[in-house]
């Protein structure tokens, strides 16, 4: 009977550690602050097109040149604290930076937050979307 009520109790725990993100949607957690701050493509795009948000690539020029998503400019992620300026003077300007795999986007996104970005998002990998 111990047996039985232990292997129930392991599984209800294990079912209650799924993946909570909803369909398409945005992270439930605060852009800035939030675990990841992820974005879908497509909230991407509905951002760029409805809010006019700036697309960045984070990866090095050369990479950016290979191909890149439409509409998005290039700001290393390396140099973006001095290059941001150039581009993003608003604060609050909705900002979604991507990568090959996600971690110079994730990074770009710390970077960002310290400037005082207030409103960032990480897409992760240029794959997101190319798939």
């Amino acid at each position: 009977m111990k047996r039985i009520l232990m292997l129930l109790a392991m599984s209800l725990l294990l079912c209650s550690c799924g993946d909570t993100k909803t369909d398409d949607s945005l992270n439930k957690n605060n852009p800035i602050g939030g675990n990841s701050g992820e974005i879908t493509c497509i909230k991407m795009k509905d951002l760029v097109k409805d809010e006019d948000a700036i697309l960045i690539d984070v990866r090095t020029e050369s990479e950016y040149n290979e191909n890149h998503l439409d509409g998005a400019i290039n700001l290393n992620y390396e140099t973006i604290e001095k290059t941001i300026v150039t581009k993003v003077k608003e604060k609050d300007k909705p900002i979604v930076v991507y990568c090959r795999s996600g971690q110079r986007s994730s990074v770009a996104k710390s970077k960002l937050v310290e400037l005082g970005y207030t409103n960032v998002y990480d897409l992760g990998s240029i794959e997101n979307c190319t798939k």
